[in-house]
């Protein structure tokens, strides 16, 4: 089995406590870690999120259903999700 290495993070939701922690983390670890609002708003949004290895969602629990169907169509396939 090998390994999957992510070097570019989409990080939905930056703004929480979890999502600065998060973004810190990964941030001291050496990856790229592009900060996204709630929801994608810009074409530069779009582009981080879908060029991402991982995307991240750290948005509330009763939010989630709502961010993931605004976000589902912008992922490719292999495209790992994470909340």
């Amino acid at each position: 089995m090998t390994a999957t290495v992510f070097r570019t993070i989409a990080l939905v939701g930056h703004t929480g406590r979890m999502g600065r922690m998060l973004a810190d983390a990964w941030r001291k670890a050496g990856l790229i870690v592009t900060g996204l609002e709630s929801l994608p708003e810009t074409t530069l949004d779009v582009k981080a999120l879908s060029a991402a290895d991982l995307v991240v969602l750290a948005v509330p629990v009763s939010a989630l259903c709502e961010v993931m169907g605004r976000i589902g169509n912008l992922l490719r396939p292999e495209q790992p999700l994470m909340d």
